[in-house]
């Protein structure tokens, strides 16, 4: 039983001691939006819906539908609730 705490307190103390890798758009964000987005928003001259995700700043700026992203507000964001939707 002393063993199994031994384990779990260490397992505890090492998951601590690593930090989180920072997110950032050109690394994680925008592969992800070229293998499934790309096709309809960014890849031709005529976006579906007037949006561009191919950098952060046309995300912000939006399209027919407003403000893709609103920094700082994920919640108010038409591009995560999207996402989340499955649409």
């Amino acid at each position: 039983m002393l063993l199994i705490c031994a384990c779990v307190l260490r397992a505890g103390i090492a998951a601590e001691e690593v930090k989180p890798e920072t997110l950032t758009y050109e690394e994680h964000i925008r592969p992800i939006f070229r293998a499934h987005c790309f096709d309809c928003h960014g890849a031709t001259e005529e976006m579906k819906g007037g949006l561009d995700l191919r950098l952060v700043r046309f995300m912000t700026k939006g399209g027919e539908s407003g403000e893709a992203i609103i920094s700082g507000k994920p919640d108010e964001s038409y591009l995560i609730e999207r996402i989340e939707s499955g649409d």
